[in-house]
């Protein structure tokens, strides 16, 4: 018997021995797959949470914690989503705004906070792997109003609203003010003290009345001019102008972060013969990001 023959087996055992519908289910009502359990992700092998199993009771906080583990291990199938095995409200209320919309992008269709408990990017951890409390479904708790919950972190200086909600900043990420004003949302009251730093992106300087921009990123070598602010540029969320990428770029907080993002904009693209057309590479400052998760997460909603 080879070491695949024996896992299989292995399942099989524990099926039978189980037998109760009260014992948790690695993967829920999805079959394991044949090699579910020789994978292993970031440090965790499938095979060591199946073994965490015995006597643990479907429902129960440690079952939750294993077919989360399991999941982000990547041990089910790939259109696994384990469902009730974070709620949006942390203390499991069921008393909040399911009909609040969660802003889309230009990737994906808003969602309802009624339904991102179903979607399995929501399930993803926001910073470090952990618990349900530091999944993206969870930390929307405030944003869909969860009873107790409030928000902590605010887009704009004193929880004031953007002028426009629909201003987009089709550069580096391709999020609109509404976007930014649900991922700040996101933050702990800790986190929001550095959020431009999280972003590396200002994004209060750029939707907000009365914000100024960091101004420590320019285009253009020597601060030089650009030539021609409506010169067109290709760019991975669409065709802008030269003097949106200025812009854009004046919302970058930091030397490291303008260098990064800078290697996606040559400057004699804007800088050189007024009038000629360009295209740049198709990465944006979001591949970069200090959450790098963030980024990639979002960048589906």
């Amino acid at each position: 018997m080879n070491k695949r023959q024996r896992i299989s087996l292995a399942i099989w055992t524990f099926a039978r021995i189980a037998g109760s519908e009260a014992t948790c289910k690695f993967c829920g009502d999805s079959p394991i797959p044949t090699d579910g359990l020789l994978r292993e992700k970031n440090g965790l092998s499938c095979r060591t949470l199946f073994q965490e199993l015995t006597n643990v009771q479907e429902g129960t906080n440690q079952c939750n914690q294993i077919q989360l583990a399991a999941f982000h291990t990547g041990c089910c199938n790939d259109q696994y989503v384990p469902k009730n095995v974070c709620s949006v409200c942390p203390n499991n209320s069921t008393n909040y705004r399911s009909s609040i919309t969660i802003p889309g992008s230009t990737e994906r269709k808003a969602l309802t906070c009624g339904a991102i408990s179903s979607e399995a990017s929501f399930l993803d951890f926001f910073n470090t792997p952990g618990d349900c409390s530091d999944t993206f479904l969870q930390r929307s708790a405030a944003w869909c109003q969860c009873p107790g919950y409030d928000i902590k972190c605010h887009l704009c200086p004193k929880g004031s609203v953007p002028t426009d909600l629909k201003k987009t900043e089709n550069v580096l990420y391709g999020w609109s003010c509404e976007n930014f004003q649900y991922i700040l949302s996101l933050l702990t009251t800790g986190e929001c003290h550095v959020a431009s730093q999280i972003l590396e992106f200002d994004a209060a300087a750029f939707c907000c009345n009365g914000v100024e921009p960091p101004n420590v990123c320019d285009l253009c070598p020597a601060g030089q001019e650009i030539l021609n602010p409506h010169k067109q540029v290709s760019t991975k969320y669409g065709t802008v102008k030269c003097g949106d990428i200025e812009e854009s770029l004046r919302m970058v907080p930091t030397t490291e972060s303008c260098a990064y993002a800078k290697k996606s904009f040559h400057s004699d693209m804007c800088c050189g013969v007024p009038g000629s057309s360009a295209t740049s590479p198709t990465s944006g400052l979001g591949s970069g990001l200090s959450l790098v998760l963030l980024a990639s997460m979002y960048a589906l909603i």
